[in-house]
C-alpha cells in the first residue's frame, strides 16, 4: 500500500501578503500540494480588509511564482466570516476534504494527508491550537515567521501612503504601490 502524499493547509487573511506569510509558504511548498484558504473573502472593503479575495489571491500567486517559479501545486479556497466557530470550522473542513481527494467518480479516494501550517503567534491565530485536533500540524515558531503584523502594514499604507518594503515580497510592494493610486484606496483613506 502506498503512503499518502501530504497537503499543506494554510489559513489566513493575507491582507496584504508579507514576508512572514512567505516564510510559512516556503515550508508549505516542500509538501506535495498546498491549499491556501483565504479568510474574510466575502467582506466589503474596509481599512481592515481593503483587498478583495481575488486581489489577495493575485498577490499570493505573484509572490509564490516569483519565489518558486510556479504556483502549480497551490490551490485556493475562499472562506466566509462566520459569527459561529462551528460554521467556520465546518466550512474549513469541507475545503480540506474537497482538496485531499482525487480521482474519477468511480474511484474517488483520499490521496493527501492534510497538515495544518501557520505560526501560532498571538490571539489572532488561536484556531491553530484550539481547533483541528484531528490534523497534524507543522507550525513555525513566531520568531522564524518574522512575527510580522499585517495590521501594522495596513496602518503604514493608510497613514503614510507607503508600503513598508522591507516587510513585503517585491510583487506585493508593486501591487500596493499601484493600489495607492486607485479610487478604492482614496475612499478607504478618507
Amino acid at each position: 500500500m502506498s503512503q499518502k502524499k501530504r497537503m499543506a493547509v494554510y489559513i489566513g487573511r493575507f491582507s496584504p501578503v508579507h514576508n512572514g506569510h512567505m516564510t510559512v509558504i516556503s515550508k508549505a511548498m516542500q509538501y506535495d500540494k498546498v491549499l491556501i484558504i483565504i479568510g474574510s473573502s466575502y467582506q466589503a472593503r474596509t481599512s481592515k480588509n481593503p483587498w478583495t479575495s481575488a486581489e489577495r489571491k493575485d498577490m499570493l500567486t505573484a509572490a509564490i511564482t516569483d519565489k518558486f517559479g510556479s504556483s502549480d501545486k497551490v490551490s485556493f479556497a475562499f472562506a466566509h466570516d462566520h459569527h459561529d466557530d462551528g460554521h467556520w470550522l465546518n466550512e474549513i473542513n469541507t475545503f480540506i476534504i474537497q482538496h485531499q481527494y482525487e480521482g474519477s467518480e468511480e474511484v474517488y479516494k483520499p490521496v493527501y494527508e492534510p497538515v495544518l501550517m501557520g505560526s501560532d503567534r498571538d490571539e489572532s491565530t488561536f484556531y491553530l491550537s484550539r481547533f483541528f485536533p484531528h490534523l497534524k500540524k507543522d507550525l513555525i515558531p513566531p520568531d522564524e515567521a518574522l512575527n510580522i503584523s499585517a495590521t501594522l502594514i495596513r496602518t503604514a499604507i493608510f497613514d503614510h501612503a507607503a508600503p513598508p518594503k522591507d516587510l513585503l515580497p517585491p510583487s506585493t510592494v508593486s501591487y500596493l504601490t499601484s493600489f495607492l493610486k486607485t479610487p478604492e484606496y482614496k475612499v478607504l483613506r478618507d
